[in-house]
């Protein structure tokens, strides 16, 4: 492999692994404003459910859906939270971000090195190392997949289209939010529905 050839792949596997990096940053981020939006909708259940009774007299059967929303309500309050702190991925995906932006400036710096020597390839080889290793966390392959999908032309075609594909579509931040939106919706369908029997 010549010293251009070094070059161009070293430049390559950055590009990929800063778009992978940003990928799931995204991926984090989308994951904590699901749990954020589901705890919030969860807390405006259990809070409506519990001043209602207060204003207005009902029957001991509407008494009872009120408490067990309210308590379904108090649970998905909990687990919310539990995934969400416990996970840290707004944390995390601000460490990803951040090294996407290193990575991305690593390599601003190895294009500007024209003409140069392979003394001078090594550094920024061993940097871009140390980068990595100082930011610890890896992105997952679901974000490696996602970069793919979106530069499609970087890489050779697969041989498996399909299998791609069904990876794609399982993505676990999807998974997150359409789980936290039903749930979310769930919650305020509920909600209004003791809501309209109290007012009938």
């Amino acid at each position: 492999m010549t010293l251009e050839e070094a070059k161009a792949d070293l430049l390559r596997r950055m590009k990929i692994t800063a778009g992978s990096r940003f990928n799931a940053a995204e991926r984090l981020e989308s994951k904590d404003r699901t749990y954020t939006w589901l705890g919030v909708a969860a807390t405006i259940a259990v809070i409506t459910l519990t001043v209602i009774p207060l204003a207005i007299h009902q029957d001991d059967k509407t008494n009872a859906y009120i408490g067990i929303v309210a308590v379904v309500s108090s649970v998905v309050i909990l687990a919310s939270n539990l995934m969400q702190y416990s996970s840290s991925y707004a944390l995390n995906a601000a460490r990803h971000h951040q090294c996407a932006l290193e990575i991305n400036a690593c390599a601003r710096k190895l294009r500007l090195l024209v003409p140069f020597t392979f003394e001078q390839l090594q550094v920024i080889s061993e940097e871009y190392d140390n980068l990595l290793a100082r930011h610890g966390t890896n992105h997952q392959t679901v974000d490696f997949e996602r970069y793919k999908r979106e530069h499609s032309w970087e890489f050779e075609p697969t041989t498996k289209p399909a299998a791609s594909v069904w990876r794609l579509l399982l993505l676990p931040q999807s998974t997150t939010e359409v789980v936290g939106t039903i749930i979310g919706f769930l919650l305020t369908a509920a909600t209004l529905w003791v809501v309209s029997v109290y007012l009938k």
